[in-house]
């Protein structure tokens, strides 16, 4: 699903996907029933050193691998990247056979992750009626 990168580890940049659906399409999705071990879907995977990737709140269908997350070229950027998860639901959600690089994020955390904080988005996105 993703390939973010970023080379310097002070670049305040990631993929933040909060209240979203993961889920193919109805055609794939006749495909992935069909014979769900020929298919593989991933949250993501490092595309530079310093990948960062985060899902909040979101609904993960039963597609996605329960590794959840796919590395790259070896164990290129495994230990720089930070790939997280918080409360997902759905039967793609469950974390307990997740790759052990990804986090669970602690609560204390997530809101970090927040428009208002990750982007400042309070500054420039107009309020919406």
């Amino acid at each position: 699903m993703t390939a973010h990168g970023r080379i310097d580890p002070a670049q305040s940049t990631g993929f933040i996907f909060q209240n979203c659906t993961v889920n193919g399409t109805d055609a794939y999705n006749v495909l992935y029933n069909s014979n769900p071990s020929a298919h593989k879907n991933f949250l993501g995977r490092p595309w530079k050193e310093y990948s960062r990737t985060v899902l909040i709140h979101c609904t993960l269908e039963a597609l996605i691998a329960p590794d959840g997350w796919l590395p790259w070229d070896g164990d290129f950027a495994l230990n720089t990247l930070y790939y997280g998860e918080f409360e997902n639901t759905g039967a793609g959600a469950n974390t307990s056979k997740r790759v052990n690089w990804s986090s669970k994020i602690p609560a204390e955390r997530v809101n970090s992750y927040s428009v208002q904080n990750f982007i400042q988005g309070d500054q420039w996105i107009p309020e919406s009626s």
